[in-house]
């Protein structure tokens, strides 16, 4: 019996050009920011294309002979804001990602944020597409954002 693989990838947020939120996570201007992907050595290659820069897509793609699952790492060192969370948008009208995103982490210290979030590619409906906007705020204001990772997954 094969295990079942993780592959892990992070991605640094920097570059923050803060636009706060103004009503549904759907229709709400996204914050901009600059995403750069790094994956650890050891990685098959081919899970993780493109690095999240310039408007391109983060593309995760696993192997359908071993799925397993796949924890994206986001981190934030700008002392400005901080991480709260993730919001998830499907493709239809199935649900928020509760089966699809099992595991959610989030810790926090002065100006540094790491938010972990697990996609479960064992349990997906690969009917069922997820757009996730990373949620932060701002430290001084209150006010919090919305960015979009662009971040597409699926198996293959």
């Amino acid at each position: 019996m094969s295990e079942t693989p993780t592959y892990s990838a992070t991605i640094n947020i920097t570059d923050i050009a803060f636009t706060p939120m103004s009503g549904s996570v759907k229709t709400t201007p996204c914050t901009g920011a600059t995403l750069t992907l790094t994956v650890p050595s050891g990685q098959p290659t081919g899970i993780f294309t493109g690095d999240g820069n310039n408007g391109d897509t983060i593309v995760v793609t696993v192997p359908q002979s071993n799925p397993g699952t796949v924890v994206l790492n986001f981190t934030l060192d700008v002392p400005k804001y901080t991480l709260l969370g993730l919001a998830f948008m499907p493709s239809s009208d199935d649900g928020v990602g509760i089966n699809e995103f099992p595991a959610i982490s989030l810790s926090r210290s002065e100006g540094k944020s790491l938010l972990a979030v697990t996609d479960d590619y064992l349990k997906t409906d690969d009917d069922i597409t997820f757009d996730y906007l990373i949620l932060i705020q701002h430290t001084t204001t209150g006010n919090i954002g919305a960015i979009d990772p662009k971040i597409r997954s699926g198996i293959k």
